[in-house]
């Protein structure tokens, strides 16, 4: 396990790249202000059980997600929400995650058209999930909306009581109370 500390990242005036390189099992955490006017984030994984871990705010500000890993070692990404409203679509494309985790509250939700696995969401109101088949994994949090968009998705809700409203969209999907 390899831990890596740094003060402030600052990319000025222009396009900036900030680039992390996950050659060990590492979990890479960017904290609120500690990345100012950096718009591409560029991840590249050549290990596995690799972490992302950032604010929303601070993803918020990246314009631009590229990935770049081995089916066998993908990135894995952990959000911890505001309140506020998260977009995964400045994910570019071919880019992906192996699962997503959001922790904290959000409101509202919405994936690209690449395959999402949202391994985990306790608190939202609504979420959109793009074309690709999707998974989605909802905990404790029963009263959301949700459309599933193309693709044959799958969602899980693990809880007592669901009140949420689902479209499923086009394709074949699941809706899985079995937890």
């Amino acid at each position: 396990y390899q831990t890596n500390f740094a003060d402030r990242i600052d990319g000025g005036f222009g396009t900036d790249t900030l680039e992390l390189n996950f050659n060990f099992v590492t979990t890479y955490q960017i904290g609120d202000g500690a990345v100012n006017s950096i718009e591409r984030l560029f991840l590249r994984a050549n290990a596995q059980d690799n972490t992302l871990s950032i604010s929303a705010a601070q993803w918020r500000s990246i314009s631009s997600v590229e990935t770049s890993a081995p089916n066998w070692a993908p990135i894995h990404l952990s959000i911890r929400g505001d309140g506020g409203d998260l977009s995964l679509t400045n994910l570019q494309t071919g880019s992906r995650f192996g699962q997503v985790n959001l922790t904290g509250s959000f409101r509202n939700i919405v994936t690209t058209d690449a395959a999402v696995n949202i391994d985990s969401v306790w608190q939202f109101d609504n979420i959109t999930l793009g074309a690709g088949a999707d998974r989605l994994v909802v905990r404790q949090d029963s009263l959301f909306s949700a459309s599933a968009g193309g693709g044959d998705d799958t969602i899980f809700f693990i809880g007592s009581t669901l009140a949420a409203i689902i479209d499923g969209g086009t394709g074949n999907d699941t809706l899985d109370l079995s937890q």
